[in-house]
């Protein structure tokens, strides 16, 4: 199930994953697609092995050195920051040349950060993360599916009690219920009333969000 639901729904065609910076749990945490069915599915269309890990931090204070991203030349790696702090992120990270670092206004302007992915081609986007993120994200109206796993007794709507702005308006697309060890685990895929085509992709668990 967690295959499934986190690789083949959110991952598998998507161009990059973001999240915040120090939203791994581990500094060697590689957001991407591992079932072999899943591996080649995303090869067969074209896309590489990994998507892109773009990294977002407001303050550039993140354990850098300690993580995998920024010691694998083979992973395309963007980190979003404030312009007024480009300059000291690529100070952080000239060990790592290869990791490309975008400014995106003071404040930190995360539709002016995905503008700047999608001139690089990046146009499907799966977000993960923590709390700031994510509000940061629906507040703005970037978000065009939200994944969504609890586990019962809990709810969407419990799942979504970090977020406190205006009621998100959402429609069900996709219920499901885990089986066995995992029947009390409930997935929920839920866009706004009108979307037409794929664009961020927000995954929501209680995992996440604590």
């Amino acid at each position: 199930m967690p295959h499934l639901l986190h690789e083949g729904l959110t991952r598998v065609d998507a161009d990059a994953v973001l999240g915040g910076i120090r939203a791994p749990r581990t500094g060697n945490q590689i957001c991407s697609v591992w079932h072999p069915e899943l591996v080649k599915l995303r090869a067969d269309r074209g896309l590489p092995r990994h998507p892109a890990q773009v990294l977002v931090t407001n303050s550039c204070e993140g354990p850098f050195e300690r993580c995998l991203l920024f010691h694998e030349p083979s992973l395309q790696v963007i980190v979003v920051t404030r312009s007024s702090l480009v300059k000291t992120a690529r100070a952080r990270l000239r060990e790592s040349p290869w990791v490309e670092v975008l400014g995106a206004g003071d404040p930190l302007d995360l539709r002016a950060a995905l503008t700047q992915l999608r001139d690089r081609g990046i146009a499907v986007v799966s977000a993960v993360g923590g709390h700031r993120i994510a509000t940061s994200l629906l507040d703005a109206g970037l978000v065009t599916d939200l994944y969504i796993t609890v586990r019962e007794p809990s709810s969407a709507a419990s799942a979504l009690s970090f977020y406190a702005g205006p009621p998100l308006m959402r429609r069900r697309l996709l219920s499901k219920a885990g089986r066995g060890a995992e029947g009390a685990v409930r997935f929920e895929h839920l866009v706004p009333p009108s979307v037409y085509a794929p664009g961020l992709r927000l995954g929501v668990s209680p995992s996440v969000w604590r």
